[in-house]
């Protein structure tokens, strides 16, 4: 596990992990879909309030496909902080979304029990790690642990 114990290294280093996310808006009382034959993704969560039901998926599940187009979105790639953020820590996610915010690069921020995760539309990714990187931000490889070059690649007409 990680030792986070200042705010600086918390925010210093970001996961990139594998595969693309869609996030599906249903309505507040819609039954979840059951995940599908897709492999999971990096990230699959529930959010319900009173107004909507928020559904964060693999790109490649079924009930992704069969969403309308106006409630879903994506595909997005994720990062996460490795390890696990201790509750009292202030800013990580504020550090990792300057640069982004810099750059004009819209997110998604997640957070779950153990750390946050932020999610950049595929078509964006190459410029958030950009601009993360000239932060000084290290980018390191869900998969290795270890640094890695970039593996997102632009987007191109066609694309899903």
């Amino acid at each position: 596990m990680v030792d986070h114990s200042s705010k600086q290294d918390a925010g210093r280093k970001l996961q990139r992990r594998t595969g693309r996310i869609a996030v599906l808006r249903l309505s507040p009382q819609a039954p979840v879909p059951p995940a599908g034959d897709a492999p999971p993704g990096p990230l699959d969560a529930v959010i319900r309030t009173p107004e909507e039901t928020t559904l964060v998926r693999a790109w490649e599940d079924p009930a992704v496909a069969a969403s309308p187009d106006p409630g879903r979105s994506g595909p997005y790639l994720a990062w996460s902080v490795p390890g696990k953020l201790d509750f009292e820590l202030v800013g990580v996610l504020l550090e990792l979304i300057r640069p982004l915010r810099e750059a004009g690069v819209p997110v998604l921020a997640i957070s779950t029990f153990d750390t946050d995760w932020i999610l950049v539309d595929e078509g964006r990714g190459p410029v958030a790690e950009a601009a993360w990187r000239s932060a000084g931000i290290e980018l390191v490889d869900h998969q290795s642990g270890g640094q890695t070059e970039s593996r997102v690649r632009e987007r191109r007409d066609g694309d899903l």
